[in-house]
């Protein structure tokens, strides 16, 4: 149950609403190199969509819309690639991918191009959220295999000392979780990006979180239970109760650079399950209307209505990386029934 808890969670938190250039996603598509491309791609998956819908989910459940949801974002991800393939490393590409968390099944972000952003990309996001959604999904994967990574260990033990393992390994995931916040981003407000909604819907209530501590100065999560450093990097902390650092105050924004030519070549494939998506990317002489060095979409709105303070920018940042609370608060109430 506690797998189960925490990968929805994971999937709610991640499948992100979007506010920012609501009508074609995240993505504005003034930006893309193929603005009127990507406008076509991505009313077309929305039309597809709706047809899905239509056609196959009268009288079924939510799962069937969820895969006609699937379906549209990963139409969109192709969108992107194809037509504005020079914002992939960007906040709203990384969103538009973390989208696929909320509708696809057991959705893993495994093979996904260009996702996460490699360190130092140009036009990157202030806050690497491809490392934030893989790490998170890590901490979540490294729970549920904490005693089959360490079987050796685990058959030389007691029961009570198995016990104290088994806590060890969960108090390994919950810090897995959180660090991955100050770990990967920590010059952004942590709330921004779903910390706040990790500890208030799940992690505070456990009662035994505070013990952390103490379990984990029994088995170290990271040399003797072979938990993976936040965004795999061997410098990372795991923190306990009590020794998060202090929270960063930016928020998101694209930093300086441009992607002048396709990263992969005129065409390339990637697959998503079993299924091969074909790329050919826009040429390269269509050109954006918008700026190539540019902060969030919805700061650039505000900039161009002569409105929109920085707070304003800050509430619609944070509803954009908010989880879905009210699934959140119903999958906790199913954990601690």
């Amino acid at each position: 149950m506690f797998q189960l808890l925490i990968t929805l969670l994971l999937a709610s938190s991640l499948s992100i609403t979007p506010v920012l250039a609501a009508e074609y996603g995240y993505i504005e598509s003034k930006n893309c190199v193929d603005p009127s491309g990507y406008e076509r791609c991505y009313e077309a998956g929305e039309v597809e969509r709706n047809d899905c819908v239509n056609k196959n989910c009268k009288g079924q459940n939510i799962d069937c819309i969820h895969a006609c949801d699937c379906a549209l974002n990963l139409a969109v991800v192709d969108c992107a690639l194809t037509h504005c393939w020079n914002e992939v490393y960007s906040c709203e590409y990384q969103n538009t991918v973390i989208e696929l968390g909320g509708n696809c099944v057991s959705e893993k972000f495994e093979d996904i191009p260009f996702f996460p952003a490699p360190d130092d990309a140009p036009g990157a996001c202030s806050c690497n959220l491809g490392k934030v959604v893989t790490s998170l999904n890590r901490a979540v994967d490294e729970m549920d295999s904490c005693a089959d990574r360490n079987q050796k260990m685990v058959d030389s033990l007691d029961f009570d000392e198995q016990m104290i393992f088994a806590k060890a390994c969960k108090c390994c995931s919950y810090s897995g979780i959180l660090s991955t916040f100050w770990d990967i981003c920590p010059d952004t407000k942590p709330s921004l990006l779903g910390a706040d909604d990790y500890w208030n819907a799940l992690i505070s209530r456990d009662e035994e979180y505070s013990q952390c501590g103490d379990y984990n100065d029994v088995y170290s999560c990271a040399n003797d239970l072979k938990f993976t450093p936040p965004g795999k990097d061997k410098s990372a902390q795991f923190y306990g109760p009590g020794e998060l650092p202090k929270n960063g105050t930016e928020t998101l924004k694209n930093m300086d650079g441009s992607i002048t030519s396709p990263l992969s070549g005129a065409t390339f494939t990637w697959t998503h399950g079993n299924v091969v998506h074909p790329i050919t990317v826009a040429s390269a002489n269509a050109k954006p209307t918008g700026s190539s060095n540019k902060k969030d979409s919805k700061e650039n709105k505000a900039k161009e209505s002569g409105s929109g303070k920085e707070n304003e920018d800050e509430a619609d940042a944070a509803l954009a990386m908010k989880p879905r609370i009210w699934l959140v608060i119903c999958l906790v109430a199913v954990f601690l029934a």
